[in-house]
């Protein structure tokens, strides 16, 4: 079976999907497939709402780790894979969890934390949009691969397997926006939230079709300048 998928592939590539309600929230998830194409040189946002304000990002490291930052009050609370656990090259179920005093990382429904820093405290309120790839600080460097379903939630959903990349999940109580990347065509993607200020703007994007049976935990990425991860107290972190 095949999936459509929007594919990214320069630092000015990106979805932009508006202010998404996130500030303030006590839990949350942000997540989505991706097949990862490159890794090197920088981190690369999966999908965050960071920029002038910094509320929280997924993103994975220019050494192949999976991070997942929430701003609040109290300050930054994040967590971080090891090395290795990313496969390159194969659809990959990411995802970032905050239940209000712990952050997670999740690669295909399973937690791969390795580290954490924890503050707690509700998450900070900003007039940042949401972004699906972009860069974020380093120019150029934006998320390289191709992006299918993509959901941001107001509750810690993981660890549990998630819904295949060829079946969105359903809208429920939780979901401040989904975009089900099921158009094929065009360049609006839908928020199925039904709050059309958060469809997302597809800039820099081409429309392609993976096969859903390349899902697979093998095959990690060969990460440049290996071990060269960006510090917690560096940008995107403090």
């Amino acid at each position: 079976m095949t999936v459509p998928m929007v594919a990214l592939g320069s630092g000015a590539a990106v979805v932009a999907c508006g202010d998404v309600p996130t500030g303030g929230v006590a839990a949350l998830t942000a997540e989505g497939w991706f097949r990862v194409l490159a890794i090197s040189a920088a981190n690369r946002p999966l999908l965050s709402k960071y920029g002038t304000g910094h509320e929280w990002a997924l993103y994975i490291t220019r050494d192949g780790r999976v991070y997942f930052v929430v701003w609040s009050a109290s300050g930054t609370n994040a967590a971080y894979s090891a090395v290795g656990v990313l496969p390159y090259n194969r659809l990959t179920h990411l995802a970032g969890c905050y239940d209000g005093s712990h952050c997670k990382v999740l690669v295909n429904g399973e937690d791969v934390t390795a580290t954490s820093r924890l503050v707690g405290g509700v998450v900070a309120d900003t007039a940042e949009v949401v972004r699906i790839g972009g860069y974020i600080g380093e120019v150029g460097y934006g998320f390289i691969g191709r992006v299918g379903w993509q959901r941001i939630s107001d509750v810690c959903r993981y660890p549990a397997a998630p819904a295949g990349p060829e079946l969105p999940p359903a809208v429920d109580g939780n979901t401040l926006a989904l975009w089900q990347v099921d158009e094929g065509s065009g360049s609006t993607l839908d928020n199925a939230e039904g709050t059309a200020a958060y469809d997302g703007t597809i800039t820099a994007g081409t429309w392609v079709v993976s096969q859903t049976n390349e899902k697979s935990r093998a095959q990690p990425v060969l990460a440049a300048g290996f071990g060269r991860r960006l510090a917690l107290g560096a940008r995107w972190g403090t």
